[in-house]
């Protein structure tokens, strides 16, 4: 659903990332979402070659940006920007 919503986190995931969001009183305006992965991967995973990669990419864009806050969702992304397996 996110692909045709042109979104990142639509549908019913969507609607409970934003009660999350709420809960820590925030809304999709307030935050920087961005997605770890430029496009839909197969079946939905990054494989290992290019989860090195994007690491790269991603903790280079994270620097860029210099959040005071940072929320990681999912394994993939918490690898990643954290270096860790």
């Amino acid at each position: 659903g996110d692909v045709e919503a042109g979104l990142l986190f639509s549908g019913e995931l969507g609607r409970l990332f934003d009660r999350m969001l709420g809960a820590i009183g925030r809304n999709r305006a307030s935050i920087y979402l961005a997605s770890i992965a430029a496009t839909r991967p197969p079946g939905g995973r990054i494989d290992p070659p290019s989860l090195a990669q994007l690491a790269q990419v991603a903790r280079h864009h994270v620097a860029l940006a210099a959040p005071k806050h940072l929320l990681l969702l999912g394994q993939a992304p918490a690898q990643a920007i954290l270096g860790v397996d």
